[in-house]
């Protein structure tokens, strides 16, 4: 997904991975202005869900909202070698997950790096992190 504008997704629902979006297997989104995902529900990952060599990339906004996870990640769900790099913008509000990580759940190697802005606002959290769960090998670099 290479210098795309506007990508919205709402009111989607999906079993098991990402409600909104499951991203795996070598995905980069890159140059996009806007990617907006809202009122989605997953297992985990209930607005979005990355793993395995996924990358967000000189992205301007990504928002996600009112999302809900019956585990893990109410607004997005991130492993095995994600990275978010050079992004103006990432908003996740009013998500929820049953378990851990109410708007951001992370882990295994996922790396946040060259980000201007992070905003995680009135998330919830079933037991750990109601804004954000993060574990084994998470990474925040040159955030400003």
């Amino acid at each position: 997904f290479e210098a795309m504008s506007h990508m919205n997704i709402s009111a989607c629902t999906a079993g098991e991975y990402g409600g909104g979006m499951s991203a795996y297997d070598d995905v980069t989104f890159g140059a996009m202005s806007d990617m907006n995902i809202s009122a989605c529900t997953a297992a985990d990952g209930g607005g979005l869900y990355a793993y395995d060599d996924v990358t967000f990339e000189a992205m301007s906004h990504m928002n996600i909202s009112a999302c809900t996870a019956g585990e893990y990640g109410g607004g997005m769900g991130a492993s095995a070698g994600v990275t978010f790099e050079a992004m103006s913008h990432m908003s996740i509000s009013a998500c929820t997950a049953g378990a851990d990580g109410g708007g951001l759940f992370a882990y295994d190697d996922v790396t946040f790096g060259a980000m201007s802005h992070m905003n995680i606002t009135a998330c919830t959290a079933g037991e750990y992190g109601g804004g954000m769960g993060a574990s084994a090998g998470v990474t925040f670099e040159a955030m400003s």
